[in-house]
């Protein structure tokens, strides 16, 4: 079987050049997916509740009169402890203890000085999106929930879409540990605008969390204003860097793990070793066989998995930063040496121990993560993600003293140099005020 359909090399193309192919490839929203879902969310905000149902039973094959048919009973998420084995409910409690901790380590500071507080403020209600489809994801509830949780937030509705009026027991289990009793089973474009909307019997909320697939992308992308999100996320996507010492067996774990997630999932890579490379494509054809999600992953690697080699380190440093990929996993020789040159990934995992797996499920920080090269200008979820900073001013000229003066003599020149007159008038009266 051929593993990779495609491969690049720096001696024929340059960084920049393979970059533009791989990023063509991704594109995340194409006019038809974007026109498409418009056109459910104006049904939705013109129809509300009707439009909900409709799209419910067309999209998810959930058949419901009333809109509240579609919450799931809280007797059901309590008694979902009883429907998992009991060491899959003790690494559920385990992991999402873990992430509360850590996310708590990462709540600021709210005062700056006498002066000036930045407050801490969590977000009253989110909603937390979890895909349905081909695997289920306890992992994205925790790691959703964790960070809201850990800053406050008092209402975290949940839903996810099910024909049955109810979700897998696992998943409800995770909504158990994680302190969530407000759960529905709808979900695509319809939900996320459901509880968006006003004008319908859904909850309303105000910000949108988790992945979907590129139908609910869109649909965050475009209810933005309107409630606030995490980020757009893409398909998701690894980068792994090797060399001649790096595990050939373990790397061909790795792509495969990253590639049974879906078949637009993006497995790349980078090796300074064309030997390494070869043994790790055989090791994948081996190994492949052995996964229940074989046809998966096998049509992950072909549409959308790369080999590039390249000749320096220099290059693979500029190809990573310049990808920025969700997941960099760096397995050379020198990794902790040089890993502060790689600075744009959403996460950054050193040495084959770091395991993608391991970040995926059972680590602290959230695996909710920047695709599609926004890691240049965004992070993973985290606690910070649910608060807003109003900033609180109370000056005092006596505590303040020859400092106030300066602001006020700043600000008049300022203001001029603006031509907002009114800004000026009052920064001039309260100098003469000050100047007595």
């Amino acid at each position: 079987m051929k593993v990779f359909n495609k491969k690049f090399n720096s001696d024929e193309l340059d960084i920049n050049e393979i970059i533009e192919v791989l990023r063509l490839q991704q594109a995340p929203f194409k006019t038809k997916t974007q026109d498409h879902v418009s056109s459910i969310l104006e049904e939705v905000f013109t129809r509300g509740d009707e439009a909900i149902k409709e799209f419910s039973l067309e999209f998810d094959g959930l058949d419901i009169s009333s809109l509240d048919e579609a919450r799931i009973d809280s007797k059901l998420i309590n008694n979902s402890k009883s429907l998992v084995d009991k060491e899959t409910f003790i690494s559920l409690k385990k992991t999402y203890k873990r992430i509360l901790n850590y996310q708590k380590t990462l709540l600021p500071s709210e005062k700056i000085d006498n002066n000036i507080i930045r407050k801490n403020i969590p977000i009253e209600s989110i909603l937390i999106y979890t895909p349905g489809g081909k695997a289920l994801y306890p992992s994205t509830v925790l790691m959703a929930a964790g960070p809201a949780k850990a800053a406050g937030v008092r209402n975290i509705i949940l839903s996810s879409p099910s024909p049955t009026k109810s979700l897998s027991p696992i998943i409800l289990a995770a909504c158990h540990v994680a302190g969530i009793d407000e759960v529905y089973c709808i979900g695509g474009v319809h939900a996320i605008a459901g509880f968006v909307f006003r004008n319908n019997s859904l909850p309303n909320v105000d910000k949108v969390v988790g992945p979907g697939n590129k139908y609910v992308a869109e649909a965050k992308r475009q209810i933005f204003g309107m409630a606030g999100i995490d980020l757009i996320a893409g398909p998701s996507e690894i980068l792994v860097i090797g060399d001649n010492q790096t595990d050939p067996y373990s790397t061909a774990l790795d792509l495969m793990a990253q590639a049974e997630h879906d078949e637009q999932a993006c497995s790349i890579l980078v090796s300074l070793d064309q030997e390494f490379t070869n043994k790790v494509e055989s090791i994948i054809n081996n190994e492949v066989e052995t996964l229940e999600r074989k046809d998966i992953i096998k049509k992950s690697l072909l549409d959308n998995g790369f080999i590039i080699n390249l000749n320096t380190i220099e290059e693979a440093i500029d190809f990573s930063n310049k990808f920025a990929p969700e997941h960099l996993h760096l397995k050379l020789k020198d990794s902790s040496r040089i890993m502060d040159k790689f600075i744009y990934a959403g996460t950054i995992l050193i040495g084959d121990d770091s395991a993608n797996a391991i970040s995926d499920y059972s680590l602290g920080p959230s695996h909710i993560l920047p695709t599609s090269a926004s890691a240049r200008f965004s992070s993973q979820l985290s606690v910070n993600n649910f608060l807003v900073h109003p900033t609180v001013i109370n000056l005092n000229k006596e505590e303040l003293k020859g400092n106030y003066l300066d602001l006020l003599e700043d600000t008049i020149t300022l203001s001029k140099a603006e031509g907002l007159s009114a800004h000026t008038k009052s920064a001039i009266y309260r100098l003469k005020k000050l100047k007595g």
